[in-house]
């Protein structure tokens, strides 16, 4: 299973114009840069937070975890 989506082969030079031409600075989105698979795969082994992780010191909710 290919780790990045075949369709950033596909586009690349789309890609390549996007980053040269972009304002005010280079630079290119690339949506489903990875396989569907790969990225749910990569998500599955992340923690989910629990609420008493999500306080802060001033108490409110934060979503560094999101």
């Amino acid at each position: 299973m290919p780790i990045i989506s075949s369709e950033l082969f596909n586009n690349a030079d789309s890609y390549r114009k996007q980053f040269d031409t972009a304002k005010p600075f280079r630079h290119v989105l690339i949506p489903q840069f990875f396989d569907p698979a790969i990225a749910e795969a990569v998500l599955a082994e992340f923690p989910v937070p629990r609420e008493n992780e999500m306080i802060n010191e001033f108490p409110s909710r934060i979503y560094s975890h999101c």
